[in-house]
């Protein structure tokens, strides 16, 4: 299991993927370097419980949802295609993902969204685009592997977030929470945007369960500088027709953030004929 980290501020929990703008402490990376959304670690550290959840905090954003003039996450909701139901992709493999039954060499695009190399499949998804929503993906744990490294990405870095998260995270009070925390570092960010030369990329996967329900996945993330991979645990759930991004009870999107030095028990994104 990835090396538990804390990604705790001085507002309440942060989570690994809110926005674009961050900067990771000196004891965890020791540069400003990371996947999506990296929050910055400023000494008031998350404590976990023994089974690596986070334990409860007293104090959160009090930022409400939605931006401020001429913002963009806060101006609209959901566009119309948001209803439109999802076409039948190809992919029903249920067999668990290894490093001999996973995503083949030809099978994976790599597509840029916002600085951000997401990985696609005709097979598996996400089948339809509208905006920088991407959605539509196939019942089978590729599917849920490719809604995941989409939604983490997507949700906090879209023009329009608020749609975004309306459309692609599971509803509940979670993803009330997410918003918020996603909505305070959209219209106030405190951090520059990183360069290319910063932005890491999926390397690997490993999915720890599976059921026709949810899907939890850990990735591990390569940054062109660093050394150790940044490993992040995500889950699914299925909602009827398409996987949507569970966030943590905490409004996270998750609880157990942390680094490895190698992906050698992992799935290597592409390593199939």
């Amino acid at each position: 299991m990835p090396d538990q980290i804390s990604s705790n501020g001085p507002d309440g929990p942060r989570n690994p993927f809110t926005n674009k703008w961050f900067i990771a402490s000196g004891t965890f990376l020791g540069c400003v370097a990371l996947l999506g959304s990296w929050i910055a670690l400023d000494g008031k550290d998350e404590q976990t419980t023994a089974d690596g959840t986070a334990a409860p905090v007293t104090s959160a954003p009090t930022s409400t949802p939605g931006g401020g003039a001429g913002s963009p996450g806060g101006a609209s909701t959901a566009s119309p295609s948001a209803s439109a139901p999802c076409p039948q992709l190809p992919d029903n493999n249920q067999a668990p993902l290894t490093i001999s039954n996973t995503f083949a060499k030809k099978e994976l695009t790599w597509k840029d969204f916002h600085g951000y190399r997401l990985p696609e499949s005709p097979s598996s998804g996400p089948a339809v685009h509208s905006g920088d929503v991407a959605r539509c993906y196939a019942h089978s744990p590729r599917g849920a592997v490719l809604a995941l490294a989409q939604t983490s990405i997507r949700s906090s870095n879209a023009d329009n977030w608020r749609a975004a998260i309306d459309q692609l995270v599971a509803p509940g009070p979670e993803r009330d929470s997410y918003l918020q925390f996603v909505t305070a570092a959209r219209v106030n960010p405190s951090q520059p945007t990183p360069g290319s030369a910063t932005i890491g990329e999926y390397a690997a996967y490993q999915v720890n369960s599976y059921t026709n329900d949810t899907a939890v996945v850990t990735f591990a993330i390569e940054f062109p500088i660093g050394g150790a991979y940044r490993t992040v645990v995500l889950t699914a759930v299925w909602d009827g027709t398409d996987w949507k991004q569970k966030m943590t009870p905490l409004g996270q999107q998750s609880s157990a953030v942390g680094q490895q030095q190698t992906i050698t028990t992992m799935v290597p994104f592409g390593v199939g004929n």
